[in-house]
């Protein structure tokens, strides 16, 4: 299963025969309602974070890759190690890729707070 950039506007599934592709606006209904307060696109807070890679290859290209975050020591460690052993590929991430992955997590704190205010507006008016 793959999200392809937003510019697809689907949802893509691989089967036995062959993809299927469904449109975003049918897969938003059955994505949780938690996720819109979601403002941690990046898990911030983890050792590593793994999410899908973009570059200026394109999404064919891409569809097979992860772009990489690693934050700790422990973290490094774990994927050098994976390095070492042969478990992962790796390739160079175009440099301008890390300043779009900052604008789009910036983005989704954006939105994640801002549902969030929402979301509090209306219950402090509800408890009143």
């Amino acid at each position: 299963m793959d999200i392809p950039p937003s510019s697809h506007a689907c949802m893509q599934v691989e089967t036995s025969a062959g993809r299927i592709e469904i449109p975003i606006d049918q897969v938003n209904g059955c994505v949780r309602d938690c996720c819109a307060y979601c403002t941690d696109m990046t898990a911030e807070f983890a050792d590593i974070s793994i999410g899908s890679a973009r570059s200026p290859e394109g999404w064919e290209v891409d569809r097979h890759w992860n772009q990489v975050i690693v934050r700790t020591t422990a973290g490094e460690q774990l994927l050098n190690l994976a390095r070492e052993k042969g478990i992962l590929a790796f390739k160079d991430v175009p440099p301008e890729n890390l300043a779009k992955l900052k604008s789009a997590a910036m983005g989704k704190k954006r939105s994640g707070q801002s549902n969030l205010n929402r979301l509090s507006e209306t219950n402090n008016t509800l408890a009143s």
